[in-house]
């Protein structure tokens, strides 16, 4: 979509909101997970989406899928950057080029 196109998508919601300030509040479709073999898991949402994680073998997984602590991190970072994108479209600001990193630190202490 164009940023106007995504502007005009937004403004709609926001007035729709306005106006229906009882429709506000919403829950997104609930993840189901599935365990599909060693520590490969099967995520389903709605429709036919889908997601795979799989553990490192250093970590007794397959090594086949992104771990879901990789995952976590990827969500965040496409959230931050979509919502950047949808107010610089409010805004008017044609950007040129987006990116946002999230840093992974996985700190282990065993007592």
């Amino acid at each position: 979509m164009e940023p106007e196109d995504i502007r005009s998508a937004i403004s709609s919601v926001i007035d729709h909101y306005r106006a229906h300030p009882e429709e506000a509040e919403s829950e997104d479709k609930p993840a189901r997970a599935v365990l599909e073999s060693g520590l490969r898991v099967r995520v389903e949402g709605p429709g036919s989406w889908s997601v795979t994680t799989d553990m490192p073998l250093a970590l007794g997984g397959g090594g086949s899928a992104p771990s879901p602590g990789w995952l976590r991190g990827a969500a965040q970072a496409a959230c931050e950057t979509t919502t950047i994108a949808i107010r610089a479209a409010q805004e008017g600001l044609e950007l040129d080029g987006l990116e946002a990193a999230i840093p992974h630190r996985l700190q282990i202490q065993i007592d």
